[in-house]
């Protein structure tokens, strides 16, 4: 496994995890907390930067992967 698929199931998890739970997780508001542990974690091995990218390419996909659902559903 690399870093954009960890993060990618780890974002499509919470997604899923969400909508089975009372509690609503926000979504952005995750990403903005997964994106402070990176750059405060000083033994990082990978530099920062690009798994900050990583991460959010696999959320973009998740963004637009559940905007495109609404999109379907819409014209149901």
């Amino acid at each position: 496994m690399n870093i954009f698929s960890d993060y990618l199931i780890e974002l499509k998890s919470i997604v899923m995890l969400s909508q089975f739970d009372e509690k609503q997780i926000n979504l952005a508001e995750y990403v903005e907390q997964l994106e402070k542990l990176i750059m405060n974690d000083n033994k990082k091995m990978v530099d920062k930067k690009y798994e900050l990218g990583q991460l959010h390419i696999a959320y973009q996909l998740i963004i637009d992967e559940l905007l495109g659902l609404k999109q379907k559903n819409a014209f149901k």
